[in-house]
């Protein structure tokens, strides 16, 4: 029993250890440590209670999932705050430590934190003017694909190849970023094709139109349109134009790949032909093409002493 009653001797002593006073109120490890439990539980049952509330939105309310997502961030970090300030007042302890720490985060962005306060701000914007949405298809520099979350100090992109980048919330700011699903999910796209001269190109035009209608992941409207474009070095040049709903369970890839499989399939039941590039080589039979046989010239015999 004695080593037990030493035992709670001292860590009852280690508990009421006063680590600072501010403003006479003194502050023990035990309610350090209290704080800081209480904040991190705070931190899960923020993420749970925002996550939980604003999944409910989109059903309800009509809202997108990118301004969800905004929100979502927004109330967590809310939430996060209260659950901050109630622990330190819950404890005792006194709110005006947050102006030492104040001081201390001013000293921090003096010696190098100025990132990451400029990502914070930059995340605050992104969430507030909405310049890109969980769910847009962007590119930034040599990335692109989906954005998949919006925090505080990062965006998460999966790009077409399925791997994650991580940027910085201040690029999306600072450099410029191509949305292509900010306005609207539909865009256009075009498809060169090329016939061999002599081919009908009424026929042609026909054909191409028919496999645009018959396309699944070609919108109807805006309808598409083939224009004869130009008399090619090789070849007829059609121009198919047509939109594409990006967030479409079929990727443009995937549409534009069998296009050209029934393309090809459909003008070669109608024998047209597909050319390749050709060069034509012509000689003036005027100047006959001189032509000499040289005789082989002799390897040179190394000189032995004699």
């Amino acid at each position: 029993m004695e080593i037990f009653e030493s035992i709670y001797s001292g860590l009852t002593s280690i508990l009421r250890f006063q680590l600072i006073s501010i403003q006479g109120t003194g502050i023990t490890v035990g309610q350090a440590i209290l704080a800081l439990v209480m904040m991190l539980a705070g931190v899960r049952i923020a993420r749970m209670v925002s996550s939980r509330l604003t999944s409910k939105l989109p059903g309800h309310f009509g809202i997108d999932s990118g301004e969800a997502a905004a929100i979502e961030a927004l109330l967590f970090y809310a939430l996060v705050l209260a659950f901050t300030l109630t622990a330190l007042t819950i404890v005792h302890v006194p709110l005006t430590i947050f102006t030492l720490l104040g001081g201390a985060v001013a000293i921090g962005v003096g010696f190098g934190s100025q990132n990451l306060i400029n990502n914070f701000l930059s995340g605050l914007i992104l969430l507030f003017e909405r310049p890109i949405r969980v769910g847009d298809l962007v590119q930034v520099d040599i990335y692109q694909g989906h954005v998949v979350r919006i925090g505080m100090r990062c965006t998460r992109l999966r790009t077409l190849d399925n791997t994650e980048v991580t940027l910085p919330n201040s690029q999306l700011l600072e450099k410029p970023v191509v949305n292509s699903t900010l306005g609207d999910t539909r865009v256009r796209a075009t498809m060169n094709i090329g016939v061999g001269y002599g081919s009908d190109c009424r026929l042609v035009h026909q054909l191409l139109m028919q496999i645009l209608s018959a396309s699944n992941g070609i919108l109807k409207s805006p309808a598409p349109q083939v224009h004869f474009v130009d008399f090619g070095d090789n070849a007829l040049v059609f121009r198919l134009y047509y939109h594409i709903d990006l967030r479409a369970d079929s990727s443009k890839l995937d549409t534009e790949s069998e296009m050209r499989f029934s393309i090809e399939q459909i003008l070669r039941e109608n024998q047209i032909v597909i050319p390749f590039p050709q060069r034509t080589l012509s000689f003036d039979p005027g100047n006959s093409l001189r032509v000499q046989i040289l005789e082989p010239v002799p390897e040179s015999v190394p000189l032995t002493p004699t």
